[in-house]
């Protein structure tokens, strides 16, 4: 069940089943393996869970703690998003519960940002375009994306 890691620090990527609004994305298993490959420097510091395709159905973040809540009790959950998602989040269903259940860490996006300006909706319009996107992610990153947009054209 994972609570034998959790006793420490640790960040859970957890890459969307289906999203809500209904944006279309790439297959969950190359998602998956593309968040594998971006964070494998970080070794066991980083969970990237699969806990949304094992839930199934629409991916919810309020569904999706309440759930690891219970799996995992004794971890405290943050919700980690940029400052433009964090905007948006009173479109969220339960945002009311969210914003009273877990803890937000807003990271700034532009020129105030700690991390690359740069937005998953924008790789991958550049990717469907034929546009240039792997300077924006690592080399492994990029290396897997290219294989699995060939294979899925």
């Amino acid at each position: 069940n994972g609570s034998e890691t959790c006793s420490g620090s640790l960040e859970w990527i957890i890459p969307c089943w289906q999203h809500p609004f209904g944006k279309e994305l790439h297959s969950f298993e190359d998602r998956w393996q593309m968040c594998r490959l971006a964070f494998q420097k970080f070794g066991s510091s980083v969970v990237i869970s699969d806990v949304e395709k094992k839930i199934g159905g629409v991916s919810y973040t309020a569904r999706t703690i309440r759930h690891l809540q219970k799996e995992i009790p004794s971890v405290q959950w943050f919700v980690i998003v940029g400052d433009d998602v964090y905007q948006e989040k009173d479109q969220w269903k339960e945002s009311k519960w969210l914003e009273t259940n877990v803890q937000w860490l807003v990271v700034p996006r532009g020129k105030k940002s700690p991390i690359p300006d740069i937005s998953g909706t924008e790789i991958r319009k550049n990717m469907s375009e034929g546009k240039p996107w792997e300077h924006w992610v690592s080399q492994e990153v990029a290396d897997y994306g290219k294989k699995s947009v060939r294979s899925s054209a």
